[in-house]
């Protein structure tokens, strides 16, 4: 197997643990007691701290190559593995909710210091001469989240939810294995032989010469509000129309399964018609605020389901998009600290989401909260437009 399909598989185990604590994180701390906006704190504090490791790894990597992006995934896998089987074990005995809570916390902080190392895997393999298609590693990350968020709607609802740690448990497992199939090229990704940057993260120099590529990082994280507000609290929006945790388990397959054209053929797609990446954004950002329109409108289950079809032309394009460039707008020195910002857009607004959304949900309803996250959504594709129109004149500009 060459190394296309051993990031694929990388890519499909990550995302299943990706499901397991973020997607169902309101239903499985929720049965214990918690409320939504206790809930909503517990992500949020955990995305708060598992961007700040996103961006602590993703510099150690630049300013440190002996550490090696694969080595430091191991470890987190093993970590993960460990906390799943304590999360099991606490569930078993009964150690209380906000214990569990405390646990779950550190499996949303785990899960999201992987994900830029993730994502570099294939850009390393790329730079190293052994070309991997991120789009179609993205994409079946996506078709195996499709299917473990299906699977585990069913049991749970049917058999209870003892079984999401044990998925954890056992995923995590196939997610060491996984990593260390991997194979060990030298160099590190982004300075290859270079001297490896000196700056710290992030320094005024960092941010002087990527301006750009940073204000496009905080459109994109507005923007993500929406997204995560919508995931965080999918169980609810689907309770809101008389379903339950099988449907849950539904939407989200639909939703993952519509991203897979897009994901497969992003790059040749943007190689045929040499579009931008800015300008993918930006239409990727305008069609999460017609998402977010339309589910005002829901009244059923069935369309809610039409409406996560959207996720292809919204989050996966985005998705596609923002990687390739944080691989393009920064500079050799600056190549996995521009990886690590690009996740940390989804990390910082799953804690604005989650914070707000609770927030939004317990104090106005469903409709509230869809209205805060459309708000957050319109703001992000406005500033992400703002860096667009210049960089159309000055291909420089995304570059700084």
């Amino acid at each position: 197997m060459n190394e296309n399909g051993k990031v694929r598989i990388l890519m499909g185990t990550y995302f299943s643990l990706n499901c397991i604590s973020l997607s169902y994180v309101v239903l499985y701390l929720g049965m214990f007691g918690l409320q939504d906006s206790t809930i909503g704190t517990i992500v949020s504090i955990s995305a708060v701290i598992g961007f700040i490791l996103q961006g602590i790894l993703g510099r150690i990597i630049d300013t440190h190559p002996k550490w090696y992006w694969r080595n430091l995934l191991i470890v987190l896998g093993v970590l993960e593995l460990i906390v799943c089987v304590l999360i099991l074990i606490g569930q078993l005995i009964n150690i209380g909710a906000l214990m569990l809570g405390g646990l779950y916390a550190v499996f949303i902080i785990i899960t999201l210091g992987m994900g830029p190392l993730v994502n570099i895997s294939s850009f390393y393999y790329t730079a190293h001469g052994r070309p991997v298609n991120f789009g179609v590693a993205r994409g079946v990350g996506s078709l195996v989240f499709a299917a473990v968020s299906y699977i585990i709607g069913i049991f749970t609802d049917q058999m209870g939810i003892i079984y999401i740690p044990i998925f954890g448990v056992v995923v995590s497992i196939l997610f060491i294995f996984s990593t260390i199939i991997l194979p060990n090229l030298g160099s590190t990704y982004g300075s290859g032989d270079n001297e490896p940057s000196k700056t710290s993260f992030i320094s005024r120099d960092f941010i002087i010469r990527n301006k750009y590529f940073i204000l496009m990082a905080i459109g994109i994280c507005m923007v993500l509000i929406l997204h995560n507000i919508v995931n965080s609290f999918l169980i609810r929006m689907i309770e809101h129309v008389g379903e339950n945790s099988d449907e849950l388990g539904l939407a989200l397959a639909i939703a993952a399964v519509s991203e897979l054209p897009v994901l497969f053929l992003y790059e040749r797609f943007v190689k045929k018609f040499n579009v931008s990446t800015q300008l993918l954004i930006f239409v990727a950002c305008l069609f999460f605020v017609l998402r977010g329109i339309l589910y005002l409108f829901a009244t059923n289950v069935l369309f809610i389901y039409a409406v996560q079809i959207l996720q292809s032309v919204s989050f996966a394009l985005l998705i596609a998009s923002k990687t390739h460039f944080a691989d393009e707008g920064v500079g050799k020195e600056d190549k996995a600290t521009g990886q690590s910002i690009m996740s940390m857009t989804e990390a910082v607004a799953m804690v604005l989401g989650s914070a707000v959304g609770g927030w939004a949900l317990s104090l106005g309803g469903i409709n509230m909260m869809y209205t805060v996250g459309i708000v957050f959504a319109v703001l992000g594709s406005l500033l992400v437009l703002a860096v667009y129109l210049p960089s159309r004149n000055s291909p420089s500009a995304a570059e700084s």
